[in-house]
């Protein structure tokens, strides 16, 4: 059986937005998270944060719709970080190198302080 997919979008503090994401971000999902991060872009942040500590998991879809979301933003001029998921969810960042690319940081406090 398949993990439901979750977004939760919230205003951090002033030009940061956080997306919540939680259970299976995969071509089912990418969906529902691409039209997330479309808010996330009409709000127009100076940062956006994929919080991916319930991240259940993550597949080669969901790793390129991230990776065209951070495009977005930094068409925008603003910036894409990510906070370090499960080990199962980091690892295809890890694989692909994409995580000497991206942004990780452990917790949404170390940008709010």
């Amino acid at each position: 059986m398949r993990g439901r997919f979750g977004c939760e979008r919230s205003v951090a503090t002033e030009g940061l937005v956080a997306l919540g994401l939680s259970g299976e971000l995969d071509i089912e999902t990418v969906p529902i998270f691409e039209a997330a991060m479309q808010q996330v872009l009409a709000d127009a942040p100076a940062t956006a944060v994929l919080v991916m500590h319930g991240l259940e998991f993550l597949d080669s879809t969901g790793l390129r719709a991230i990776l065209e979301a951070q495009e977005r933003l930094k068409d925008q001029g603003a910036q894409l970080v990510l906070t370090h998921g499960r080990p199962c969810v980091q690892l295809p960042f890890v694989i692909t190198g994409l995580d000497a690319h991206l942004s990780f940081i452990d917790t949404l406090a170390q940008l709010t302080g």
